[in-house]
């Protein structure tokens, strides 16, 4: 699985997103490692394995 972080103000296409990953069962979060929200200003989701890795991976770059 290849995971897909997004990046953008376009608040509509986030949300669209983050709906699909959520109800497949998957975890979002905003790309300060916080829930995502209105306010957030990308999205990293990913099941729950992929997902502290790529969380780590972004607080190192």
């Amino acid at each position: 699985m290849t995971p897909c972080l997004e990046f953008g103000s376009d608040m509509y296409d986030l949300l669209a997103d983050a709906l699909i990953v959520r109800e497949a069962r998957a975890k979002v979060t905003g790309m300060d490692c916080r829930d995502f929200t209105w306010g957030s200003s990308g999205i990293v989701p990913a099941n729950d394995q992929l997902h502290a890795g790529i969380l780590a991976a972004l607080r190192v770059s």
